[in-house]
């Protein structure tokens, strides 16, 4: 599973059994830039019409390579290798933070794009880090 979530700058993904905030640009950026279907629960179908698998629970998936949109899970305990966070780049209250494991991952790759009703919205994605310490070698200055 590679879950795909959206955080305010707490950490915060809902508050009061809702979503904190939703944008239709953001949503269009991840269907054209993510070439597989997405699975989400049908809490989270609405967001894109067409093209996601529903499932019922996260330990539904099966393919560690499917894109998994995530918005009423903290994802506490969860294991995978990828993880695409997209932030509000706001202030929202919350009630269910994001408490995923982030140990040996990096940020590999960002971008930033104007949302509709979000000025920035900024997309990481997240992968395995690697490089392990003592791996890397200095470089002479020529």
């Amino acid at each position: 599973m590679i879950p795909i979530v959206c955080v305010d700058d707490n950490g915060g993904m809902m508050f009061n059994h809702r979503r904190q905030s939703r944008d239709k640009k953001l949503i269009e950026w991840l269907r054209q830039n993510i070439s597989q279907h997405i699975a989400c629960k049908q809490y989270s179908k609405e967001l894109f019409c067409d093209n996601v698998t529903v499932i019922d629970d996260l330990q539904d998936v099966s393919n560690t390579n499917e894109y998994v949109f995530v918005e009423d899970d903290s994802l506490e305990g969860a294991r995978f290798d990828e993880i695409v966070v997209c932030h509000w780049n706001r202030k929202y209250p919350s009630d269910l933070k994001l408490k995923a494991n982030f140990d040996g991952m990096r940020v590999n790759n960002s971008w930033d794009i104007v949302g509709n009703s979000h000025d920035k919205i900024t997309i990481e994605q997240w992968g395995q880090n690697r490089i392990k310490k003592g791996e890397v070698k200095d470089v002479e200055n020529r």
